[in-house]
């Protein structure tokens, strides 16, 4: 009965993305409870109401390797299993791992060199982490963030360490909701941010739990407690490690929001092109006027250090050092704004220029570009010559290419008029309800293809980990691949598979047809 319900909601996404025509796969991986490597594989579409959708399909038992020519036949073999026609596959996103995106021999390549236009997209929000990462490697940020991460875990490994901070929390913040250290998350850089935000704000009550832990009789306190509190008292009484954080965090806070976006649901491609672009545009603001910046972060790290009793100072310098930064400078405010806070700014803007460069994103900018809120507010006719990456990889899917150049004069005439409107339709989603199939049909085609090319793979991530852990435990480890995904689709789609029980039996007696003598 399981196995049938998942059947009849698979059945029900397959014919919305057939209607829709035009898909994109999302694929990641996840061992289960079982050390079996499933892979997760998820559709994205535009159904014919206009809505943009991201659905789970199934887990995969990689059971005939993980190499991505294994993986790119098992995504193209469950493709011809739910007769989705390939040549309709626009798209692919995957996290950037090598069996699933590298150079040669690559489940994306593999597809790609069958189906030139499921154009590859490494995961966005992975590729803003790796920026971040990155950015982090500079030695004082990451001895901080070592340290950070070791404090939250010596509250969390002892409730009477967590209890004692909870009381300091309490007597000098009073009213506070938060009453834990966060760790520094390895792979969701969101709570990262979070954890820096807390660390700062909980930054006294933590000082004062070490002292008073230092501090107590060894009948309160063992040995091993005490000395661990006295490491961490000395680490945060350093004035480098209190600007390091408060710098880190500064810096940092301008990803946050990006990150939050990048992980929601449904983010297309012209939505994404925007945000990372501001923020590259704020960031180099700020690097342009660094001395007002950093000032604000010195004051910042000046409450927090006078909180503590840590007075200003500058560490050792040397004419030769090899483990951290060592340009020289008269003042502490100086020193840090040379050796700490342009650094940080300048990998940053580096990583993410890099890693989203405007040249390897061509059909991306071609495809923003005709959106009414671009197109409007273009000084020139558009023509074909803009358009000439997107003509040649869809020109097949054009209703009538030939009228195309005739349609992107009107559409811009269109737009140009009715100005107001046209600046809120800045997203293929919001653009396509006034994109008659009549009168445009060329464009309405090209919209359709834009929104259903992905950005991330953060929702497929969530199902292939979140779900796979709650399903298959280790109380159920056998469970059976029917029975994990029929589970995992009438978990997935609760809320709007609309199941009836006519439609269970039915479909049930036409799946386990038998004829039974009744007395």
């Amino acid at each position: 009965m399981i196995s049938v319900c998942g059947k009849l909601i698979r059945n029900k996404i397959l014919c919305k993305v057939k209607q829709a025509r035009f898909f994109s796969i999302i694929a990641d991986e996840a061992t289960d409870a079982s050390n079996t490597e499933q892979l997760s594989i998820s559709v994205r579409f535009v159904d014919k109401d206009g809505a943009l959708c991201e659905q789970f399909l199934c887990f995969h038992a990689c059971e005939t390797g993980l190499t991505g020519e294994a993986i790119a036949q098992n995504i193209l073999s469950k493709l011809n299993d739910w007769e989705l026609e390939p040549e309709f596959l626009r798209g692919q996103a995957y996290d950037g791992a090598g069996a699933m995106a590298g150079q040669s021999k690559r489940a994306a390549v593999c597809i790609v060199s069958k189906f030139p236009k499921a154009i590859y997209t490494h995961c966005a929000s992975h590729r803003l982490n790796l920026c971040v990462m990155k950015c982090c490697d500079i030695r004082e940020v990451s001895n901080m963030m070592q340290t950070a991460d070791a404090i939250a875990r010596f509250f969390k490994n002892s409730p009477k360490r967590q209890l004692a901070l909870e009381k300091w929390i309490e007597d000098i913040l009073a009213g506070e909701k938060r009453k834990k250290v966060k760790e520094m998350c390895r792979t969701r850089w969101v709570e990262r941010h979070n954890a820096f935000e807390v660390f700062c704000d909980l930054f006294l009550p933590i000082f004062c739990c070490f002292e008073s832990i230092a501090g107590s009789s060894g009948s309160e306190w063992n040995r091993e407690t005490r000395s661990d509190a006295q490491s961490f008292l000395l680490a945060m009484s350093q004035f480098s490690f209190i600007v390091t954080l408060v710098t880190t965090q500064s810096v940092l806070a301008y990803t946050k929001g990006l990150s939050v976006k990048l992980q929601g649901p449904y983010v297309d491609v012209a939505r994404a092109h925007h945000e990372i672009t501001y923020l590259k545009e704020t960031l180099k603001k700020v690097r342009s006027d660094v001395n007002t910046f950093h000032s604000r972060i010195h004051g910042q790290t000046m409450v927090i250090a006078q909180s503590v009793d840590v007075e200003e100072n500058l560490p050792r310098l040397a004419s030769r050092q090899q483990h951290r930064q060592n340009i020289l400078a008269s003042n502490c405010n100086d020193y840090y704004r040379l050796n700490l806070t342009i650094p940080l700014l300048d990998h940053l803007i580096h990583e993410i220029e890099s890693r989203f460069e405007e040249s390897s994103s061509q059909t991306i900018m071609e495809f923003v570009s005709f959106l009414p809120s671009m197109i409007s507010s273009s000084h020139s006719v558009t023509d074909r010559e803009r358009f000439q990456s997107i003509l040649k990889l869809y020109g097949d899917d054009l209703p009538s290419a030939v009228s195309f150049d005739a349609e992107l004069e009107m559409w811009q005439q269109h737009w140009e008029i009715d100005h107001d409107l046209a600046a809120q339709l800045n997203t293929p989603e919001k653009a396509l309800p006034h994109a008659d199939c009549d009168f445009y049909p060329n464009i309405h085609v090209l919209l359709s293809i834009m929104a259903t090319l992905p950005v991330t793979s953060c929702e497929c991530e969530c199902s292939a980990i979140s779900l796979l852990r709650l399903l298959k435990t280790s109380l159920r480890s056998s469970m059976g691949q029917e029975r994990l995904n029929g589970l995992a689709l009438l978990h997935s789609h609760q809320d709007t598979c609309n199941l009836t029980p006519e439609e269970v039996v039915d479909e049930f007696s036409h799946c386990h047809p038998r004829r039974m003598t009744l007395n």
